[in-house]
């Protein structure tokens, strides 16, 4: 996308961004060697059954990082893509030096837990999402869910995207797919739907790096990563 200027500081220097929202690349301005880059990986998708309940897919890490860069060097910008139904999120990064790991796949029905983030750096996918044989008796009852959100990123100390969280046991879809939390409003983990409320399905919002809505048959693909680099010249 197009860069965007803010107005300048002090010093006649101005801060200047620009989003990726798919994969692209970025050349260092001569007089740069530093860039800020907030970034998501691709979101996990949602876990699918035949007859049970699934796990919402884990949220793609997020992180924002200060990066050094070598001025006119050409960056590749590398957004990942979402994760299909049961498929763990891919990779965003940014050149070799910064990576964020997509998200983990929801539980399946039948399951005890969803699948693991990249590198465990990402939020892990959430636990089956409702109880087998369960009745109107039942409808507060908590299913199990997944990981929570990570903290910050650093250099240092990457933290993890959300984790998946499960829906309430035999309820209907929830409004939103992502119920997880988030950084940035990045990150978010997915619900899990009842199967009698397949039809009430909600897809995660692209490149917001959210897991997929985990439901009855086929869960939902996770979105798709995100980039923001912030620089100053």
């Amino acid at each position: 996308m197009a860069v965007s200027s803010l107005v300048a500081a002090g010093g006649g220097v101005t801060q200047r961004c620009q989003e990726f929202l798919s994969t692209g690349t970025w050349t260092a301005p001569s007089n740069v060697n530093a860039v800020e880059v907030l970034m998501a990986g691709g979101g996990g998708g949602g876990g699918s059954a035949a007859t049970y309940g699934s796990g919402g897919g884990g949220g793609g890490q997020v992180l924002k990082k200060m990066l050094t860069v070598t001025p006119g060097t050409t960056y590749t910008i590398t957004i990942g893509a979402g994760g299909a139904a049961q498929a763990q999120g891919s990779s965003s990064s940014f050149g070799a030096l910064m990576t964020c790991g997509g998200g983990g796949r929801g539980g399946n029905g039948g399951a005890n837990s969803g699948g693991a983030g990249a590198s465990g750096s990402a939020g892990g996918g959430g636990h089956m999402g409702s109880y087998h044989g369960g009745d109107a008796n039942q409808r507060n009852q908590p299913s199990q869910s997944g990981g929570s959100s990570g903290g910050y990123g650093s250099n240092d100390s990457p933290g993890g995207g959300g984790g998946g969280a499960g829906g309430h046991a035999h309820q209907e879809a929830p409004r939103s797919s992502t119920g997880g939390p988030s950084l940035y409003g990045l990150g978010a983990g997915g619900n899990a739907m009842h199967p009698n409320y397949v039809g009430n399905t909600v897809a995660p919002i692209a490149n917001t790096g959210a897991g997929g809505q985990g439901r009855i048959t086929d869960g939902t693909a996770g979105a798709s990563g995100y980039a923001l680099l912030t620089w100053w010249q």
